[in-house]
This record gives structure tokens, sequence and C-alpha cells, in this order.
């Protein structure tokens, strides 16, 4: 129990098992629990026994949680839970770049069961969450390997969710631990703040070929990584906090964008159907990154500009002054209302 260092209420709980810890070879649990919290544990491998070792159940992973409140019926062929918590944590070392994962709720219907060569399926039928006024839907299920180290695989995944009232300044905590140290920083150094509503969520396939996107002209792995909805009062950097000689930001940081966004495998596309920038109107504009995966990926940009002449001569001469970045393939003609388009291409810092 050590190991486990438990706090929290039990109610109706019973427990069986056949061995001594941690050498269990069969077991079988089944109660309920009340703002249980307990340290995360890790996976164990079922083991046959042997003229030199007793049998052993297999164990899945157990995340470390605290204030955990629901039921559990489990044995070592597999089982299931129901969550229904309020202020709680979790903590998910494996998973995210931030461990800590609070909630103001959580509410969750799942099973799991072990299957040969040391594999384990978990499957969510339902699980609601909030978070500091974010509520997010999901159901899936996740075929994923028991085994640590260079054996260790990710597994297969078939989720599907949705999202609404999510804080984009709250990015760093759902970016994946194996998320590359360059895209992480582009993502949390660009997309500033704001609010993403009416999101879907879609992932299937391999995690080991995640985010399923097409290299070297051929296709990958089957699989689906999308991600869509709406954006309100959403502020961008695409420079990612690069600064240029006067100690602006190296691309004219785009505020107030009112639109949507689109995460398709690799690709993102930012549609804005109004936005400012340096004091000038944004209109239509839409940016394009074809592969968020590759160094130096070269993001477009298109969109109508219009506002006052001081105003756009400054957004003008701001933009075009921006040496090495590539270039406008029209250059903005000023009309009697002031609007301009353009369309330019430079490689991102990711």
């Amino acid at each position: 129990m050590l190991d486990f260092a438990p706090k929290g209420q039990l109610r109706d709980f019973t427990a069986k098992w056949q061995g001594t810890y941690p050498d269990v070879s069969s077991y079988s649990v089944k109660g309920q629990f009340i703002d249980l919290s307990m340290t995360a544990q890790p996976a164990q491998l079922a083991r046959a026994k042997t003229a030199t070792s007793p049998a052993k159940a297999a164990v899945p992973a157990i995340p470390g949680f605290e204030n955990l409140s629901g039921s559990l019926e489990a044995n070592d062929k597999g089982g299931s839970f129901v969550l229904d918590s309020k202020n709680l944590s979790l903590r998910l070392p494996s998973y995210f770049v931030d461990p800590l994962m609070p909630f103001s709720s959580l509410n969750m219907h799942a099973q799991w069961q072990f299957v040969e060569q040391d594999k384990l399926i978990f499957q969510i039928h339902k699980m609601e969450a909030q978070q500091e006024g974010m509520r997010a839907i999901l159901s899936g299920k996740h075929i994923m390997s028991m085994r640590h180290g260079a054996d260790a695989q990710p597994g297969e995944v078939d989720l599907t969710g949705s999202i609404t009232g999510f804080d984009l300044k709250q990015l760093d905590r759902y970016i994946p631990a194996a998320a590359e140290e360059h895209l992480r920083h582009w993502l949390l150094n660009s997309i500033l703040e704001g609010k993403a509503n009416d999101v879907s969520v879609r992932i299937r396939g391999d995690l080991a070929h995640f985010p399923f996107h097409t290299t070297d002209g051929k296709k990958n792995h089957k699989g689906e990584f999308l991600i869509k909805g709406s954006l309100a009062g959403a502020k961008l950097d695409f420079s990612a906090g690069a600064l240029n000689e006067d100690g602006k930001p190296l691309w004219p940081v785009i505020d107030d964008i009112k639109g949507g966004f689109v995460f398709d495998k690799a690709r993102m596309e930012i549609t804005g159907d109004t936005a400012k920038t340096l004091g000038v109107d944004l209109k239509k504009v839409k940016a394009i990154i074809p592969d968020l995966s590759q160094h130096g990926a070269i993001l477009s940009i298109d969109g109508a500009v219009s506002g006052s002449l001081q105003n756009m001569l400054a957004y003008v001469g701001r933009v075009r002054s921006v040496a090495g970045w590539g270039i406008f393939s029209r250059k903005p003609r000023l009309r009697h209302l002031l609007p301009c388009s353009s369309n330019c291409n430079y490689p991102c810092s990711i």
C-alpha cells in the first residue's frame, strides 16, 4: 500500500487476490471510492509460473490522481469504472508536457480488457469533462502496449470528441509529450489568445505514424487526424515571438480574429472572416501551413486589407520591410476607400 499512498474513502469495497504483492497471480476488486487520491503506478505484464517464480497477473497503468470519486469493478482479465468527480486532478506524465491536468468536473464510463501480446484495450463509452469554462465530450478506443522501454508502442486509437469554450492560452496543457520541441515552441508562441468553440476532434490510426501525413511524396499509413472549429478574439503571431531589429514582431501580429481553423493531419489552415493588424481591418484572411512537421515550413497568407491612408501606408511599409521573409506576389494597391489585397509566402520558425 505504501507504493500507492492512498487517501480518501472506500465504500462497499471488496478485494480478493492470490499471491503476495507484487507477485499476485489473480485478483478481483469491487466497490465505490470517494475523494480518492493515489500516486501513479506503471503497468505490470502478465507472467506465467516458472520453476523459480510464481505467476503474475497483468495490471494496467494507473495515472496519479486527487479527489477522484466513482465506482470500480476489476479483475485479472479486465474491468470497468464509472467516474463522477468534482475538483479533481490527474497526473499524466507520459501523455502531456504538463503532467498535471485539473478538472472542475469529470464524468466517465470506461472499461478495459487484457489481450494477447501484452496489450490492453481501453474503451471510453462516454467522457464529459469541464475545465475553466471548457466543456469536452469524448468517446473511443485505444489499443496500447503495456510494455516499457524499447518494446513500448503507442498503439492504435479510434477517438471522436467535441470541445467548446477552449481558452487558447491553455494550449500547452494539451500538447502531447511526444511532440517535437520546435513544433511545441511554434504553437505556444504563435497562438497567443482567443477562444475556440464548436470544435470537433477525430483521431484514428497507429500513433506510431501520427499525424498520418504524407512524406516524401508517398502516402503514410492510413489514419485520420482532424480538428476543426470556430475562433473568436484570437491573436496570432506567425513569427512565433521572433523580433525585428526595432524590437517589434518580425511579422505583424494579427488581433481579434473571428473565423475558424482546421488541423488536417500535418496541415494547418486558419481563416479570419474579420481581424485587425497595425490599425487596419482584415477580411477573408487565410493562413496555411501545408506541413507543420517540417522545419522551415512555408506559411502562406492571403487576405483583404482596408483602413485610413496613414494606417495603410504604415501597414504596407511594415509588411514589405520584412527582409528575407518572402515577397508579395501582388503589390498592394491603394484605392479610393483604401482597401487592398495581399498574398505572401515565407518560412516559419517551426
